[in-house]
């Protein structure tokens, strides 16, 4: 193969990759639109006293894949967290130590966060409504 063809081929492959994603609303890793792309630290710090959201998750845990599938992608969701709050998601396996230091003891672990200190937690599994329910709980919690 020649140098011309291997940088065509790579050209290619990135074109494809910005067309895929610029219609995937740009989603990385197959995450809901409703998160944001940034790092936890970066939200925090550009957050101010607006709530963080933290879905600590992993790509193996069934109720975490169920969240991801049918709860995070929810339009009451999506429009609630719009409106009130930022959403990192962060992998614990991928990240162990971020993991670590957010105390995530069980998947999928969800952190409500304000001027980066913790307000409000839960865990497991939760429909779309049960989440709008505890996240009005966790704006409220200071």
């Amino acid at each position: 193969m020649s140098v011309k063809n291997l940088v065509l081929g790579l050209v290619l492959i990135g074109a494809g990759a910005s067309l895929y994603f610029g219609l995937m609303g740009g989603k990385a890793h197959g995450l809901p639109a409703v998160f944001d792309q940034r790092g936890l630290q970066e939200v925090v710090n550009a957050s101010g006293s607006k709530l963080v959201l933290v879905n600590a998750s992993a790509s193996w845990c069934p109720p975490c894949k169920m969240m991801k599938e049918q709860t995070w992608p929810d339009a009451s969701v999506e429009a609630w967290v719009k409106q009130n709050a930022t959403a990192v998601y962060v992998d614990v396996d991928a990240d162990k130590a971020m993991g670590a230091q957010l105390n995530v003891r069980s998947i999928p672990t969800i952190i409500a966060m304000r001027s980066g200190v913790e307000v409000a937690r839960t865990g497991g599994f939760l429909a779309p409504a049960e989440l709008i329910a505890w996240m009005e709980e966790a704006k409220r919690a200071r």
